[in-house]
């Protein structure tokens, strides 16, 4: 049978929307996409000069009259929930609970950070290992991280999302340099990865520990394969519809931020 799942990303400044379709048998996550067959995806970028709010339902229209499909064709809309900008994530929620009520269609929620890490596996040498850290930055000296361990283009999440003080963080990169010594993990190089790299990378400038961070052991990603795309969040929300049947109450889905703003914290 052939379905039809509609992915957006609203989590960063601007962000994508993607279709794809396939047939229920077809697995994506675990195979480089060259490897399978049976499936297509269709990517629609968001216009980078305006926000979200302004360009998410446009850019939809766009893409299903590209493809010559009706709304009423989308069988499943999956989408980052968290984290991110708090206005692009409440967009992406918004938008995504209007269509799948109106449409009575199911609703899949994808992490992020998840979304990075498997786009930096696959895009990198398909036969290695190793360790990675994926980080958004959520201002204020924290970041969003989350843990990896990648294994020839297979992701393995070793710590689920959470915010830490890019102090904390500099400790996490220092003690996997300087750990272990002699163990096959200590050939490995640290992969740090996502739109948040940059910025810790110069955070960390000024830390006792920077020339070891900034060594030949720790590869920084900040763009490319760091920036979450629809296209990876279409087939991370298309095995979890389908092959794991993980779906979302579409009355109680929400953001996740992972923490309150700072006027929630101010007022507290």
């Amino acid at each position: 049978m052939r379905r039809t799942l509609l992915a957006l990303e609203t989590s960063g400044r601007s962000g994508s929307v993607a279709i794809l379709c396939a047939d229920t048998a077809t697995k994506l996550v675990s195979s480089p996409l060259l490897s399978v067959e049976g499936f297509s995806i269709t990517t629609e970028l968001l216009a980078p000069e305006w926000g979200s709010a302004r360009t998410l339902a446009p850019a939809i229209d766009r893409l299903l009259r590209r493809m010559e499909l009706k709304p009423s064709s989308i069988d499943c809309i999956t989408l980052i929930q968290g984290p991110g900008s708090f206005t692009g994530l409440r967009v992406g929620v918004a938008t995504a609970k209007a269509m799948a009520y109106a449409l009575r269609i199911p609703i899949v929620a994808v992490d992020g950070l998840d979304t990075i890490a498997l786009q930096v596996a696959q895009s990198l040498d398909q036969t290695a290992s190793f360790p990675l850290l994926t980080v958004v930055d959520a201002y204020r000296g924290q970041s969003f991280v989350a843990q990896y361990y990648i294994e020839s283009g297979i992701v393995r999440t070793v710590q689920s999302t959470f915010v830490e003080d890019h102090q904390a963080i500099a400790k996490r990169v220092s003690n996997w340099l300087t750990n272990d010594a002699g163990s096959t993990r200590g050939s490995q190089s640290l992969v740090v990865a996502g739109p948040g790299a940059a910025k810790l990378k110069k955070s960390l400038d000024g830390a006792s520990n920077a020339t070891e961070m900034m060594s030949e052991n720790v590869c920084w990603i900040s763009d490319g394969t760091a920036i979450p795309m629809a296209d990876t969040v279409a087939r991370l929300g298309w095995e979890r519809w389908i092959h794991q049947g993980q779906t979302e109450d579409v009355f109680g889905f929400l953001p996740r931020y992972y923490r309150s703003s700072a006027a929630e914290e101010k007022l507290r």
